[in-house]
């Protein structure tokens, strides 16, 4: 788990997020800010704050402000190097060192809207990537985005060694079936979802929006 925490990466992330910003604001397709956006608009644009749970080195503040959005933003991560690199690049939002599995800085029901953002797939130890989906669902009072998310058809979830950003890390992909009982376990029903690449054995890559059931 404590890959992320390596200075390197976080380093490598704005380097990368930084063309992938310029990319957008020169009206070029960046598929993961598209179903972010998308996804909002058609269903809570209006939310007053959200939070973005592993929000790395801070790409989504100039993205939302760009798509003209002005609520509050509030980002997460146990990385002390991104939330570094985040407040550097990101004057007008929130960020706080914070382990996705223990929010407590949070009360429940307590933000509007609440993004996993690609982090349950990095997350082992301590509960596992349910306790992270566990503590965010927590903290939300209505919407939930499970924000590139890896999803396999079936039962049985996947995991291996690979490296990012030059740095070995655990990646694991979602059983598909297993996702849906643990979010409708957690008072969550689906709403929609876009997918935002897709790989070899049926793998996708979805943004998917959940709303809290009543």
């Amino acid at each position: 788990d404590g890959a992320w925490t390596n200075p390197e990466m976080a380093r490598q992330q704005r380097e990368m997020g930084q063309q992938e910003l310029l990319n957008w604001a020169a009206g070029l397709d960046v598929p993961p800010f598209r179903a972010y956006i998308e996804l909002m608009k058609r269903h809570c644009w209006d939310v007053h704050a959200l939070l973005d749970v592993g929000c790395g080195c801070g790409l989504y503040p100039p993205v939302l402000r760009e798509a003209g959005w002005k609520g509050k933003y509030f980002g997460v991560d146990y990385s002390e190097s991104m939330i570094s690199k985040a407040q550097v690049y990101n004057l007008c939002a929130w960020f706080f060192l914070v382990d996705a599995r223990n929010m407590d800085v949070f009360g429940s029901r307590s933000i509007p809207l609440v993004v996993s953002g690609c982090v349950m797939l990095h997350v082992s130890s301590g509960g596992g990537w349910k306790k992270a989906l566990e503590e965010s669902a927590r903290v939300s009072a209505r919407w939930l985005l499970l924000h590139r998310t890896p999803v396999i058809p079936g039962r049985e979830h996947r995991y291996w060694r690979k490296l990012a950003y030059g740095v070995p890390c655990l990646e694991q992909h979602f059983a598909e079936e297993v996702l849906r009982e643990t979010w409708m376990e957690l008072g969550f029903r689906f709403v929609e979802e876009i997918v935002t690449s897709t790989g070899e054995d049926g793998l996708a890559w979805k943004s998917i929006m959940l709303e809290r059931m009543p």
